[in-house]
């Protein structure tokens, strides 16, 4: 094993930035969009309809190489809420929400760093997998052509992935393991 010369606490954003500014409407796993309406199910034999209250800041949770073919009909999406939202909402302190999160002890949650990007600064986001929907492919495109967005980037997005799917791939065991 190669000795590393560097820790991860030493290790800058600007050296592996989280985040990129997306200025064209290309649509891939980690973009963040603004302003996405929620669908509701429809009633039997009803048409979609959908949520105007409120409008979501969302991630893609698809990934990209299925976004990159024609013909996806629907793109996975979560919520994202500043901390300070997100925490208002919670019970217990701030103090104790944040070493949650950070730890990813929240297997429901997964904690994304601020945003430096020029123009586009935000503060720590957190995602809430339980509430993850999906969209129609075209209206997740229309999203995408908002003037200037953000994307997460490797290899953030993809601990967001694996995050996403440590949160449904849990299985609950009908007995502990026997103590020693």
């Amino acid at each position: 094993m190669i000795p590393s010369t560097t820790t991860p606490s030493s290790v800058s954003t600007a050296q592996y930035p989280w985040y990129a500014e997306v200025l064209n409407n290309s649509l891939e796993q980690g973009d963040v969009l603004k302003d996405c309406l929620e669908p509701l199910p429809p009633s039997i034999g009803g048409p979609i309809q959908v949520d105007k209250t409120p409008a979501h800041t969302v991630v893609v949770l698809t990934q990209s190489c299925d976004l990159a073919r024609d013909g996806v009909p629907l793109v996975m999406v979560c919520p994202v809420y500043t901390f300070s939202t997100w925490v208002k909402v919670q019970k217990g302190s701030t103090k104790d929400n944040w070493q949650k999160l950070k730890n990813g002890a929240l297997v429901h949650h997964h904690l994304l760093n601020r945003c430096t990007v020029a123009g586009l600064e935000e503060e720590h986001l957190v995602t809430d997998f339980r509430q993850a929907f999906s969209i129609p492919w075209s209206y997740a495109r229309e999203l995408a052509t908002q003037p200037s967005r953000v994307r997460l980037l490797p290899p953030y997005r993809e601990q967001l992935s694996q995050a996403f799917a440590r949160c449904y791939m849990r299985v609950g065991l009908p007995s502990e393991v026997d103590p020693i």
